[in-house]
């Protein structure tokens, strides 16, 4: 009685040391867990996530850690291969969310953690459960800035944040012709060809699930841009145009433009100051018009026309000058010679009939004596 605990005891812990023991080929079995790895397909995205069932026969599972192994030796702008991610398993599911830098081929690794036998013996599920998966997710659709006409043909020029995993570029031609560019640092190209005008896109590539050198996968097409006919430049400009010859006296050939009195401004003249009357080469004072009243000044006086101010009426109606009603007048015109020429007429007269009174009137040789008639 007092030995078969003993013996019972001892028992049970050779069968655990054997199970704890156990090569690791036979990890999953062991245990008793059977892990699985949900297909997720095509994976488009760098950040994506991995499930799959947990047959927890045998024992409590208390963790799922994944690691991503990539299939191919990663550039150095990629950085390093991605950390493991440890997850507390839902049930008999679990999901880890993990995340990639560059395109291409992966191994995705899980393993399960936790206690056997009633929490007697902590263990793990041995050799990790595998899956093949390939990361393709297309790069972000460049800005394209500028299409300009050159000699060769044209030059484009965009921008954009290359990724590590970036392969190049593809101009497209009126939405058919595709011209490819490996250089995945390019923000400029120039295309040779007679493009006339034409309509320019591009997309950007990076490679895909296969890694690099393999098929690209191609971002959205960016923006359009329109491109016009080529204009080459002129290489016999025509001259700038030069200054009128200069009028007399070496002046300007065009006299600046008089205001007259009355706040008309008359058409510019080209050659000559104006003059004053036809076939006259006199030329007249700078400001002055062949139009009337020919530059008079405010207070000159005109004949015939009234001394004193006109009323405010007239002012208004002649204009806002007070020279420009001098023209218009009610006053009588001037005599002129007349009278003077009649008084002289006149005084003649009354000379000429003293003198031939006075002859009358003379005494004669006989003593004298006046005789009557």
């Amino acid at each position: 009685m007092t030995h078969r605990p003993l013996l019972w005891i001892t028992a049970s812990a050779v069968v655990l040391g054997a199970a704890a023991w156990s090569p690791a080929s036979a990890g999953a079995a062991a245990a008793g867990w059977t892990i699985t790895i949900a297909d997720p397909g095509a994976i488009e995205s760098h950040r994506f996530a991995v499930t799959g069932n947990i047959d927890l026969a045998g024992g409590d599972v208390e963790s799922v850690t994944v690691t991503l192994e990539p299939s191919f030796a990663l550039p150095e702008s990629c950085g390093p291969a991605p950390a493991p991610t440890t997850v507390a398993p839902s049930g008999t599911t679990y999901r880890a969310d993990v995340e990639v830098t560059c395109n291409g081929p992966y191994e995705v690794q899980v393993v399960a953690n936790g206690k056997m036998l009633l929490g007697a013996l902590a263990v793990s599920s041995g050799e990790p459960e595998t899956h093949d998966v390939g990361v393709a997710e297309p790069p972000e659709p460049p800005v394209l800035d500028l299409v300009e006409a050159s000699p060769a043909g044209a030059v484009a020029n965009w921008s954009a944040a290359p990724r590590p995993d970036a392969a190049g570029w593809i101009i497209r031609v009126n939405e058919r012709d595709e011209h490819q560019y490996d250089d995945p640092a390019a923000t400029s190209v120039e295309l040779a060809g007679d493009f006339g005008s034409a309509t320019f896109d591009m997309r950007a590539l990076s490679w895909g699930a296969g890694g690099p050198g393999t098929g690209p996968v191609e971002s959205d097409v960016s923006n359009g841009w329109l491109l016009t006919d080529y204009q080459p430049p002129d290489t016999n400009p025509e001259p700038p145009p030069t200054d009128p010859p200069p009028g007399p006296g070496g002046g300007p050939g065009t006299t600046p433009t008089p205001t007259t009195p009355g706040g008309g401004t008359p058409t510019p003249t080209t050659g000559r100051i104006p003059t004053r009357g036809p076939g006259s080469q006199d030329t007249l004072p700078e400001g002055y018009t062949e139009e009337l009243p020919f530059g008079t000044v405010d207070d000159a006086f005109v004949p015939g026309s009234s001394t004193t101010r006109p009323d405010a009426d007239e002012e208004q109606a002649a204009g806002t000058s007070p020279s420009a009603g001098l023209v218009r007048t009610s006053e009588r015109t001037s005599p002129g010679l007349v009278a003077p020429f009649a008084l002289a007429l006149l005084l003649i007269t009354v000379a000429a009939h003293i003198a031939w009174y006075l002859r009358r009137s003379k005494p004669s040789d006989g003593g004298g004596q006046v005789s009557l008639p």
